[in-house]
């Protein structure tokens, strides 16, 4: 695999919201764009990131009203980022390391792009190997999660 910094194979106009919304409001703008997480901002600058898990585990099954739920109440604070000229090997070690499946790529609290393990994957599909069985392992585990909690074949957040 070529050397080539994050910059060069993120997108650079990730989805955001603001700090202030609610997670049905967040959890409709996910299921439109068809993502699993989000960049949360206050006043344009990154405050937080939300994931579908951290909405199920955060507030589903902590038994809270994604109505009255702010992304402020819920959202992981301590962000893990990346940089734009971070080589992509760092940024394959860093999602591993991290057990994380994206990440963004920021300049101090400036958003620049986002970057997920999908976007390398097609980048370079030899990789495939080295994230098939932790993403498999994550999808079987966050299915079992969510399924003792809640039907999601039934779940409207529309």
């Amino acid at each position: 695999m070529k050397t080539m910094a994050v910059a060069e194979m993120m997108s650079t106009n990730p989805i955001t919201c603001d700090c202030d919304d609610s997670i049905v409001e967040i959890s409709k703008i996910l299921k439109k764009y068809a993502i699993s997480s989000i960049v949360i901002l206050d006043k344009d600058e990154v405050s937080g990131i939300l994931t579908v898990d951290d909405i199920v585990r955060r507030v589903v099954a902590s038994g809270k009203n994604p109505a009255k739920t702010m992304a402020r109440d819920v959202m992981i604070k301590d962000i893990i980022s990346v940089e734009p000229q971070t080589p992509l090997e760092k940024v394959i070690e860093t999602l591993n390391s991290h057990s994380i499946s994206q990440v963004p790529v920021m300049t101090g609290k400036k958003l620049n792009g986002f970057v997920t393990m999908k976007d390398i994957l097609c980048l370079e599909p030899t990789l495939f190997d080295l994230f098939s069985k932790r993403l498999e392992e994550q999808q079987r585990e966050r299915h079992k999660f969510i399924q003792s909690y809640v039907d999601i074949d039934n779940l409207d957040l529309e």
